[in-house]
């Protein structure tokens, strides 16, 4: 499976996220259309991205085109476009009339309308010197615009309306100033000054006859007439004021929005007190994070806020990784100015605030990596300027909202790792601006539905791990800008069409693993160049791997393992030669498949960037090249479960960076190579099941990392090195079914990870060493079919001990009392050895299915499965007898002689001190019960 893309990728995420330090705009914005450069060809027409001449107002777009034709081929032509209606310019001259005017210039050819560059493509500087004179620059100064201008006709007969500033006339050309600033602020703002069935961004200079009016003037407030476009329009000489009456209403509209705007703009207590509520909520050990917030600092410096430049508003509130607790508070609604929102990475718990549906302008949120729960509230659909919405990693469920549709500017959804369900709603083929989707962990189902072939702008589509099924989703080949595809883990179906390297061109990583698909693997893959990663694995995937991916030159992970590829035939394997040409291969995993041949020796010449062959349980003969030691890069060589035959390679010891080498499970014979001590970072060794012989390299011991060494099931023999003993990272040590001799060393004890060890059927002999219960992480001790002798050392302290063979060998003693508190152990064997006494009957020994004992001549007592004599039917000895006849001589003696019991009874006690207890009163002598009883009655006596 292949990891999303949602961290850190630059190379398949698109932009980063960008939170802006000033109010929302009351405009709509343009979103830039997606950057495919990676995919694209440069053209001859370029859109440049650089800013333009501050002579232009915003959002305004230069093209240089390059004439391929006539008498002027290769020159270069340049046009201006107008953000809002695409018109297109001819020269600086037509676009400077056209700003104080609103019209093209009389006479000049019509300018041009594209409705294409309705999209802003972000603001160029030119790149040439212009050759024409710099224009006038706009006489308006923007910050201290007048607040009051008196309208006043100039006589009773005049139609026109005359500005006065105080007593002053305003002046003609101030006034065409003026209109021009005005013409660029809605021109810039489209919502402003314009109206419905009247011609967008015209100042006209004529106003109709009515009385003389004052208000504060439209253009030093543009920026709070834009948070209330939807209220009333602000086209200062539209036809709207055309009537006296229209002219009355504007302006009490226009009065009362400033006022009220003015009240509220200038004061920002209501997002402290909204900020306040929410720290109240946080879990009180984590509010010493907020600890800024308070009324002694400014609001705009508190921790995690962000504030507008004009109005000191809040517009983000970034608190992502501060591992705050508690619930998020549902005055949070009421920042009204919110563009950014982050409270990912926290453990905020509850469910999300139903009020997030007020804040209109909210661009970001994010509340990834929370515990927050229940459903996604639908008011949340009401923030129809979302671009970026991200609840990943948290457990909210229910299905998913059919108002999800309504998010038409959304460019990146992450609902991963959650515990949705249902089908995918329909509504998502509305939300044709998206470039990231993440669904991923979840618990969706169905088919994909066939709208989401409209996102013809989705880059990123992540399925894995959920419930979906049907045949591949047929929409998805219209996906033609799609770079990153995860499917893993589904239940989809069917073939794979023929062409579909042709239909997903732009593809960078796509994992369709652990589905059902079936037939073989479209030859027309190798089509997609961009490839890096295809993950095809856990399938019924059949035929032939193909050739044609040597033409993949950018591949970098090839995963086709669990499979039913190739034949068990010789050809098999000619893919290996082809994939000498991926020069970036790091990976390659053909593993638990049919493939057959001998292994080409050409597998050397495979990348250098090859960190991982795998080549698991298929039917491959030959034997490994000499010169496998060339991938020096190589961290994990599995080859095992094959038919390979032959020794290991003594080149393996160049490979200084491998982790893993397995060939267990093959034909292979020879010495362990003492060059493997050079892998000083080897974690795994895996060398079972093969003909291996000779003795073991002591410099095995030199591989400092090793957490697994099995070597069982072939020839070795010779003493167990003691360097093996001294790698303090084992955790499982496997030499069974060898030909080792001498002791179990006592280093053994070191081992203080180790959790398996296993050195059954050999030749092993002598005692156990004491040290052996120090490995106290032990779980597992197989030290059956060898020749130990002496009695069990104290293992007492392996409480975690779950299976103990010590079967097979010649120890003896007692059964230690302190196994029957082994509360985990599941197997005790410890037949045949030469154990005596009593069996406990306690703890595990009271199931016969978990211990077993036979084949020990001088063991008594235990649990009836067990089929032992009982322990005073062995065999009496030498005290007992003793005993027995002074029993006897008890009940016979005549009452004649009673007054000598004293004496008798004397007698008894000094036996039973020295046979039931030794001299440290440790050990007692195994009586009958009822002989034990009489004589502890007589001591009471």
């Amino acid at each position: 499976m292949i990891h999303s893309p949602r961290a850190g990728d630059g190379t398949l995420r698109s932009s980063a996220k960008q939170r802006p330090n000033q109010e929302g705009s009351g405009c709509p914005t343009v979103n830039p259309s997606p950057d495919n450069s990676a995919h694209q060809s440069e053209s001859k027409s370029r859109k440049r991205s650089a800013p333009l001449d501050n002579w232009l107002p915003d959002g305004w777009r230069v093209e240089d085109k390059v004439r391929t034709s006539g008498a002027k081929a290769g020159s270069v032509d340049k046009y201006y476009y107008e953000p809002v209606t695409g018109r297109r310019f001819r020269s600086r001259t037509e676009v400077l009339y056209y700003l104080e005017h609103g019209t093209s210039k009389k006479g000049s050819k019509k300018a041009d309308f594209n409705p294409d560059h309705l999209e802003g493509q972000g603001r160029n500087k030119s790149s040439r010197k212009a050759k024409e004179q710099p224009p006038r620059p706009l006489n308006f100064d923007f910050e201290n615009a007048p607040e009051k201008l008196s309208w006043s006709m100039a006589n009773s007969g005049d139609e026109a309306w005359s500005p006065f500033l105080g007593e002053d006339k305003v002046q003609d050309s101030v006034r065409r100033d003026w209109c021009a600033a005005f013409t660029v602020v809605t021109t810039k703002n489209p919502s402003i000054g314009e109206l419905e069935n009247d011609e967008p961004n015209k100042c006209k200079e004529t106003f109709p006859l009515t009385t003389t009016h004052h208000f504060s003037w439209i253009i030093a407030t543009h920026k709070r007439l834009e948070d209330i476009h939807h209220t009333f329009s602000s086209s200062l000489c539209s036809h709207f004021l055309q009537n006296t009456r229209n002219m009355k209403l504007f302006l009490l509209i226009s009065f009362s929005a400033l006022m009220s705007l003015e009240a509220f703009g200038n004061s920002h207590e209501s997002d402290k007190q909204a900020l306040f509520k929410f720290k109240s909520q946080v879990s009180e050990e984590k509010q010493v994070l907020l600890s800024s917030w308070n009324n002694s600092f400014p609001l705009c410096k508190w921790t995690g806020v962000t504030c507008g430049r004009k109005r000191k508003k809040v517009t983000g509130l970034d608190l992502g990784g501060f591992q705050l607790g508690g619930v998020i508070s549902p005055f949070i609604g009421n920042l009204s100015f919110l563009i950014s929102l982050d409270f990912s990475d926290n453990s905020f718990r509850g469910t999300i605030p139903q009020e997030l549906g007020n804040l209109f302008r909210l661009q970001y949120l994010n509340m990834s990596l929370n515990i927050l729960g229940g459903e996604i509230p639908a008011s949340l659909f009401n923030c129809s300027r979302l671009l970026d919405l991200s609840l990943y990693s948290n457990h909210l469920g229910q299905a998913l909202p059919s108002e999800l549709g309504s998010l038409r500017k959304l460019i990146n959804l992450d609902l991963g790792t959650n515990n949705l369900k249902g089908n995918l709603p329909v509504s998502l083929g509305n939300l044709t601006s998206i470039r990231e989707i993440y669904f991923d962990e979840n618990n969706l189902e169905g088919e994909v539905p066939v709208v989401i072939g409209r996102l013809t702008q989705l880059l990123i589509f992540v399925l894995h791990s959920n419930h979906f099924s049907g045949m591949f989703p047929p929409a998805i080949y219209n996906l033609s800008s799609l770079t990153f595809l995860d499917m893993f883990d589904n239940g989809f179906s069917g073939n794979l069409r023929p062409d579909f390297g042709n239909l997903l061109p732009n593809l960078r990583e796509w994992s369709i693993g652990n589905n059902s698909f079936t037939g073989t693997i479209p030859s027309t893959l190798a089509n997609i160049s961009t490839l890096q990663f295809l993950g095809m694995e856990y399938n019924s995937l059949t035929g032939s791997i193909p050739l044609s991916f040597a033409k993949i030159r950018y591949l970098q992970t090839l995963a086709l393992n669990d499979n039913s590829l190739g034949s068990f035939s010789a050809g098999d394997l000619e893919f290996l030669v082809a994939l000498t040409n991926c020069t970036q291969l790091q990976s390659l995993d053909v593993s638990f498949n049919r493939l057959g041949g001998d292994l080409p020796a050409s597998i050397v010449n495979l990348s250098m960037s090859l960190n991982k062959l795998a080549l698991v349980e298929n039917s491959i003969s030959g034997s490994i090249p000499h010169d496998i030691g060339n991938l020096i890069h190589l961290q994990v060589l599995v080859l095992s479960e094959n038919l390979l035959k032959g020794p290991i390679p003594v080149s393996f010891g160049k490979l200084s960076g491998l982790v893993v080498l397995s060939v267990h499970t093959n034909r292979m014979s020879g010495d362990i190579p003492h060059s493997l001590g050079n892998i000083t970072r080897l974690e795994k060794l895996y060398l079972y099941n093969n003909s291996f012989e000779g003795n073991i390299p002591p410099n095995l011991g030199k591989c400092s990392y090793l957490l697994y060494l099995h070597i069982e099931n072939n020839k070795l023999t010779g003493i167990i090195p003691q360097e093996i003993m001294q790698i303090p990272t084992l955790v499982s040590l496997r030499m069974s079914n060898n030909s080792l001799t001498g002791s179990l060393p006592e280093d053994v004890g070191r081992l203080g990870h180790l959790g398996k060890l296993y050195f059954a059927h050999n030749k092993l002999s002598g005692k156990l060493p004491e040290t052996l219960g120090k490995c106290l992480s032990l779980e597992k001790l197989c030290l059956q079919g060898n020749s130990f002798d002496g009695i069990i050392p104290d293992i007492s302290g392996l409480v975690g001990i779950k299976e103990v063979d010590f079967s097979s060998n010649n120890l003896s003693g007692r059964i230690p009392e302190y196994l029957t508190n082994f509360s985990l152990l599941e197997y005790l064997n410890l037949s045949f050895n030469n154990f005596k006494g009593n069996v406990p009957t306690d703890g595990k020994f009271q199931n016969a299915t978990i211990v077993s004992v036979f084949g020990n001549q001088n063991l008594c007592g235990g649990i009836l499965e067990l089929r032992l004599q009982p322990c005073f039917m062995q065999p009496a000895e030498n005290s007992r007898k003793k005993l027995v006849i002074g029993l006897q001589f008890l009940f016979v003696e005549s009452p004649a002689n009673r007054l000598g019991m004293s004496e008798v009874v004397k007698e008894l006690i000094s036996i039973k001190e020295r046979f039931f207890k030794d001299k440290r009163g440790a050990r007692t002598l195994a009586l009958p019960p009822l002989t034990q009883a009489f004589i502890t009655s007589l001591g009471e006596e």
